[in-house]
């Protein structure tokens, strides 16, 4: 198989579009009928994941894979830089929206009262910081039936961001080999098997995973891939975590990477993956907002979904697009410094 890993010329762009995708329709289960919402995949799994989580997992996947080759072709400065970009100003946009447009529109409480609650800049200051996640916002959702969770997605990006400062400290400290990574990734599948509700150590081993994998590069072959589904099928019953993060993440690269599987390309509107992710779980909960009892997940599915797309385009055309150019453009003087 060859190496699609530096090119566009990979499925990863549908692939995170499709995960996003997923993550909507997971969603629309507990936003509709609240937190206890039972899922098809969660009985499935038996109660060991649902279709969000799943997601999850292929984000991380595919982000160690990118993310460590992403560090080993370019200066650790320009690493951090094109990091900042690509998750700062779509989270900025949104945060930005929910407080101070949205909140102040939804909220049953007096706007003075919303303005002055110090709830609204822990909402800005700790997710867009990434060091952790607040959820709230005075008054905001506080009747539907996951109440007050204004943007829950956004838990994971700190643990991303964790992710991408750990291949920058390993990378600068020149330890980012492949033995160094994969004593890493045992490490963190030891502490997701022995702590298992730990989300550092279930979403580090899927990072590391698909580092490892970029890593080590090994063949990817089909029959080693239906031996890999094979097993990830039969963790269904135990152990999915920890399949996840070896045989799922062999398959998730896979089907990235394959010559023969060409799935569609959905980049002609731009890489809406990360727009529909940050801003689909406030359409849903805005939805079910306006629908109160008349809410059902598949009306909610139907409702947002071209919502969620259409927000996602915009962002990307007017704020994540726009910001990645930056770095191009900071490329191009660099280069015409150097030509001079």
């Amino acid at each position: 198989m060859h190496d699609r890993s530096g090119t566009r010329d990979n499925n990863f762009d549908t692939m995170r579009l499709v995960a996003a995708l997923c993550v909507v329709i997971s969603h629309s289960f507990p936003l509709s009928y609240g937190a206890t919402a039972v899922q098809p995949l969660f009985i499935l799994s038996h109660r060991q994941t649902a279709l969000s989580t799943l997601s999850v997992y292929v984000f991380f996947v595919l982000s160690g894979f990118l993310i460590t080759g992403s560090f080993e072709r370019q200066p650790p400065h320009r690493f951090v830089l094109a990091r900042g970009l690509r998750l700062l100003p779509g989270l900025a946009v949104v945060l930005f929206i929910l407080t101070f447009l949205v909140g102040p529109i939804l909220t049953t409480i007096p706007l003075g009262e919303y303005f002055c609650s110090g709830k609204i800049y822990n909402f800005v200051a700790t997710n867009l910081s990434l060091t952790g996640y607040a959820g709230e916002l005075p008054g905001v959702f506080g009747t539907n039936p996951v109440p007050h969770a204004v943007d829950g997605p956004l838990w994971t990006l700190s643990y991303e961001a964790k992710c991408y400062l750990l291949v920058f400290l390993v990378g600068i400290a020149g330890l980012l080999t492949r033995y160094i990574l994969a004593a890493l990734w045992a490490v963190a599948l030891f502490c997701s098997w022995r702590w298992e509700d730990w989300s550092n150590s279930v979403l580090g081993s899927c990072f590391l995973g698909g580092a490892v994998l970029y890593a080590w590069k090994p063949p990817f072959r089909w029959w080693i891939a239906v031996l890999c589904a094979v097993i990830w099928t039969a963790s269904l019953w135990t152990g999915f975590r920890l399949a996840s993060a070896t045989v799922g993440a062999y398959i998730i690269l896979y089907i990235g990477l394959s010559p023969v599987i060409r799935l569609p390309k959905v980049t002609r509107w731009g890489d809406l993956s990360y727009g529909a992710y940050i801003w689909a779980w406030p359409v849903q909960q805005s939805v079910t907002l306006v629908l109160g009892s008349a809410i059902t997940w598949y009306l909610n599915l139907f409702i947002s979904t071209p919502i969620i797309l259409l927000i996602a385009s915009l962002s990307w055309r007017f704020v994540e697009g726009p910001a990645l150019n930056l770095k191009k453009r900071r490329r191009l003087r660099a280069s015409v410094a150097v030509d001079a």
